[in-house]
Formats: structure tokens, C-alpha cells, sequence
């Protein structure tokens, strides 16, 4: 989980203070929401 939410990260550029957002699109993607 950590390592995709850290992909989508880095894929959008790395945004500051958006890491919340990233993180919760992460776990969506990784429990197939």
C-alpha cells in the first residue's frame, strides 16, 4: 500500500500537502474501489 500511494505520488509530481488524497486514491486502486 505504501509503495503505490508513494507511486501515485511521485507519478503527479509530487505534491505538496496532498499526500492524504494520494494516499486514500491508493487504497481504492489497491482494494479494487
Amino acid at each position: 500500500m505504501q509503495k503505490k500511494a508513494y507511486y501515485l505520488w511521485e507519478k503527479e509530481g509530487k505534491p505538496q500537502g496532498k499526500d492524504w488524497n494520494i494516499w486514500l486514491k491508493a487504497e481504492k486502486e489497491v482494494l479494487g474501489g
